[in-house]
């Protein structure tokens, strides 16, 4: 009977692969894990100390944390978004606007036409 070790199981897992002296790839992995562990160890630290506190205090820790997150948020927001609208003011914006009605087109009443409605698309002469 077969000894149930290592040896036994290998061809089911194939083989072993050391992460000793590969390179920067093992360090670099090393570095991720040991920096995310750090990271989940603090927000353990913080939340617990949070938990010490008093009722009062821990609004007012709650509301500074609310507040400081918001204005990196909105940092960061005006950081990476694009402007949407042009700097011009709304009233120069509608001045340029009330000089193209004047100079492009027609009044109709109420209804202004612009000149480039005018020009008429050639007539197709299978119709």
């Amino acid at each position: 009977m077969a000894s149930a070790g290592v040896g036994a199981l290998s061809h089911l897992t194939g083989p072993v692969v050391s992460w000793q002296g590969e390179g920067r790839g093992y360090y670099l992995a090393t570095m991720i894990e040991k920096s995310l562990a750090i990271a989940v160890l603090a927000i353990c630290v913080v939340m617990m100390a949070r938990l010490l506190l008093g009722v009062r205090l821990r609004m007012k820790v709650d509301a500074f944390a609310r507040r400081t997150w918001q204005g990196i948020r909105g940092g960061a927001r005006s950081l990476f978004q694009r402007r949407r609208s042009s700097p011009k003011s709304a009233a120069q914006v509608a001045e340029e606007a009330i000089q193209r009605a004047r100079e492009g087109g027609t009044w109709d009443g109420n209804v202004y036409k612009p000149k480039s409605f005018d020009k008429r698309p050639p007539r197709d002469k299978l119709h």
